[in-house]
């Protein structure tokens, strides 16, 4: 079961649980239904066309490979796409540090999606069709 509340009486956040997931999937090759985590996340956890490329760049730069690297230096990756150098923790502005945590959430989901061998494209989408939004409350387990 996964424990709702952390030691500190905070809730867990449903990003922290899927990063989780996507871990267990990086490190363990296990099953995942990455579809439902989609759907419960909402289509804005994946990244978008311009993303994935920004992703193939890097990894093309640092010579990752997400199918048979069992670790992956994301943080070079996160650099590279974001082209600037390592600032230490406390000299970060808030909108560089969530800047951060988007590209490492992306950067997990495209590991799984490579490593996972799961065929990806990208679809346009028309204008009467609006992404799925993120559920408000959390399933029942």
């Amino acid at each position: 079961a996964i424990a709702m509340n952390q030691e500190s009486g905070k809730p867990v956040q449903a990003e922290t649980i899927v990063r989780h997931i996507l871990d267990a999937l990086l490190h363990a090759n296990k099953t995942v239904n990455l579809r439902g985590l989609v759907e419960y996340m909402g289509e804005g956890c994946l990244p978008n066309q311009k993303e994935w490329e920004a992703m193939e760049d890097a990894a093309a730069v640092h010579k990752i490979d997400p199918v048979n690297q069992e670790t992956l230096p994301m943080k070079e990756m996160m650099l590279t796409i974001v082209g600037r150098a390592e600032i230490p923790h406390q000299d970060k502005t808030s909108k560089e540090q969530e800047q951060e945590r988007t590209w490492y959430d992306k950067i997990r989901w495209w590991a799984a999606i490579k490593r996972a061998e799961i065929p990806f494209s990208f679809q346009k989408r028309g204008l009467d069709t609006p992404p799925t939004k993120k559920r408000k409350t959390a399933p029942q387990l």
